[in-house]
């Protein structure tokens, strides 16, 4: 009997441990069928097959690898780290009364400033690659290690700690035989929490203080989501979640070896799988309920997909057109001009509204000037800008109709436009690329290909697609590629160092910080993708055909009176943005206006010589480069002409045929 009892349990117990991935699978399948059935498009959420499809893909397979086995391994340094020096101090703490009292409290801002402000300032302090990486690790995780600590320290037995006093152990001794075996279960807490919180610490690390050669999985992140593929950005979340799970299971491996039987909370663990008839019952009907949702959805998707695709354009389009348009305060929304039109109700303006994808500075000085002078009032339009920041989704955004407006890229629109999201350019701001390398001046080398060639330390943003045509287009590099978000404290400190800028903004800080420099355009490699392009969905254009004429009349006056005398509107963007002063703003608008008002390498045709004008030329080489560059494959059917928007002249022909 005893015999037949152990062997239930030792089975029970198996299955316990499966248990977490049954229910992954459970999940991954529901997620599937929702995908499906819902017709959610992969430029919004990729389906799991999407997922693992790319994960297995050999031409991503030993990038995800690779990055994982980065970020695996600095979060492991750093949540070492975090292990000693948080058992150290926790000790600490709990032994010295004016030390628990008065620093204790303190420990709390470990927990409270955020990681990203202050993860610049470990390039500094140690340097780019995996030591500030680990740093940030470190910090993240360290705090639950000196609470659980310093609680399990003070929760020992107060008579325990008499008898070993009367017998005459020392500190030491009553610290290493008495506390800490007593306080393990609490501190094997914390390294359970640690454990996770040091992958968070690690790809946020990654993000300001990564090599980029060989990407790590914050840099595999922030590069794929620039260019709409989720499918590789959900599977690198995928990588950093399985890097989690090992260390925490490591974790809880040593704990259980180092606790033996003897530990409370392993014996309530057995007693968990005893359960009574009752208890059984109720699991066994919660688990037939979950499998019998599973079952329901799958066969619905089966049946779904059966009938049609949830990828095809033509769902992607009745998707989309189903989505309810928010209203924004007062005024008409797009769809309920186009309804009041055909009924003769036009009275009051239709409201539209434009997501930046920045902040507002002058590379946006031509719109807030144009909503400065009321010609959006002119044209019977509402023109709310929408400020935005890091980060900001304005592609997806405008592909899922949640706006009417976006900011972005050409190489945004044709990666998106790959995956089926129906994104079109009408408005080009900058004629030549505003992305440039900038060094000191003293010893600048003379070309940009030099520069690639030189063996500088060279940071750029994650992902930044021109560091791969450089790489096709001079060959291999001796630079050294880290991570930046855009902070110049490295660049002033360190004379060997090369960073990526906008022409518009860290150029004109450093003059005004009276820093010499040299500047290298993007541009002259032959990259050159139309940059702050002003964007919408095809529906739109479609559908409103007058709204998209009236917005580009609306962008090229508004621009042209800016690039005349930005000196009013800079004062507005001055104010709305107070870590730019007037003064760099009226700098910005001088360095930006040949990359707005020309294509400075000459590729543009004459056609397209007005403000925000394109040429279709342009396009099919911006295509052929990224397919080059296979970031878009060879199945996937970007047609050029499909991505941007030619104005009418007044004769009827389209601008811009070529």
């Amino acid at each position: 009997m005893n015999n037949s009892q152990s062997g239930q349990s030792q089975v029970e117990r198996k299955t316990l441990n499966l248990a977490p991935l049954i229910g992954a699978a459970l999940f991954c399948m529901i997620w599937e069928d929702l995908i499906i059935l819902l017709e959610v498009p992969i430029y919004v959420i990729p389906a799991p097959s999407d997922v693992l499809g790319v994960a297995l893909d050999s031409s991503t397979r030993m990038l995800l690898f690779n990055a994982t086995i980065q970020t695996g391994s600095a979060a492991l340094l750093g949540f070492l780290i975090a292990v000693g020096v948080g058992v150290l101090t926790g000790t600490l703490l709990a032994s010295v009364r004016v030390l628990r009292v008065g620093v204790y409290p303190l420990a709390n801002l470990l927990q409270m400033v955020p990681i990203i402000a202050i993860a610049p300032l470990l390039n500094i302090w140690f340097g780019y690659g995996v030591l500030g990486v680990a740093a940030s690790a470190t910090i993240v995780s360290i705090f639950p290690i000196i609470a659980n600590t310093v609680d399990g320290l003070r929760s020992v037995d107060p008579q325990l700690i008499e008898l070993f006093n009367i017998y005459g152990a020392t500190p030491k001794q009553r610290w290493r035989r008495l506390e800490i075996p007593a306080a393990l279960p609490q501190i094997f807490t914390g390294f359970r929490v640690a454990a996770g919180l040091a992958v968070i610490g690690a790809v946020v690390g990654e993000l300001v203080s990564g090599v980029l050669k060989a990407p790590p999985i914050g840099a595999v992140i922030a590069s794929n989501l620039r260019t709409g593929k989720l499918d590789i950005v959900f599977a690198a979340i995928a990588c950093s979640a399985l890097v989690g799970f090992s260390l925490f299971g490591l974790v809880s491996w040593a704990g259980q070896t180092l606790m033996g039987q003897w530990n409370s909370t392993q014996q309530r663990d057995e007693l968990d799988t005893k359960l009574s008839p009752r208890a059984q019952r109720r699991e066994l009907f919660l688990i037939t309920g979950i499998l019998a949702t599973v079952i329901f959805l799958t066969l619905s998707a089966v049946m779904t997909s059966s009938k049609v695709s949830p990828l095809s354009s033509d769902s992607h389009s009745a998707a989309l057109s189903s989505i309810e348009e928010g209203r924004l305060g007062e005024g008409r929304s797009v769809e309920e001009s186009s309804g009041e039109e055909r009924s003769g109700e036009t009275d009051s303006p239709v409201k539209v509204r434009l997501q930046l994808n920045w902040m507002p500075e002058p590379e946006f000085g031509g719109i807030y000037e144009a909503k400065r002078l009321g010609l959006d009032r002119e044209e019977g339009i509402d023109l709310q800008i929408i400020s935005g920041g890091p980060g900001t989704p304005s592609a997806q955004l405008v592909a899922q109709r949640k706006l009417e407006f976006g900011v972005m890229d050409s190489t945004q629109i044709m990666t998106m436009r790959a995956k089926g999201a129906p994104l079109v350019g009408i408005y080009a701001t900058f004629k030549t690329d505003p992305r440039a390398i900038i060094t000191h001046l003293k010893g600048a080398p003379a070309s940009l290909r030099e520069l690639w060639k030189s063996d500088r330390l060279l940071a750029v943003e994650p992902g930044s697609l021109f560091m791969k045509w450089l790489s096709h287009h001079y060959g291999e590099s001796a630079l050294t590629w880290v991570s930046t978000q855009g902070g110049l404290t490295q660049f002033k400190l360190n004379p060997e160092l090369s960073q990526g800028v906008y022409i518009f903004s860290e150029p004109v800080t450093l003059k005004l910080d009276q820093v010499e420099t040299k500047i290298f355009p993007i541009s002259e490699s032959g990259f050159n993708p139309y940059a702050v392009l002003i964007s919408t969905h095809e529906d739109i254009i479609k559908q409103r055909p007058e709204l998209i004429r009236s917005m580009y009349k609306i962008l090229q006056e508004g621009w042209g009176s800016y690039l005349k005398d930005p000196a009013p509107t800079n004062r507005v963007l001055s104010q709305l943005n107070t870590s730019m002063s007037f003064e760099a703003m009226q700098m910005a608008v001088e360095y930006a206006k040949p990359f707005i008002q020309s294509d400075l390498t000459h590729q543009e045709s004459s056609s397209a010589s007005k403000l925000g004008e394109m040429s279709l030329e342009r396009w099919k080489r911006m295509s052929g480069q990224l397919r080059t560059l296979k970031v878009l494959e060879e199945d996937q059917k970007v047609d050029p002409k499909s991505c941007f928007w030619r104005p009418v002249t007044e004769e009827g022909e389209v601008v811009n045929q070529d």
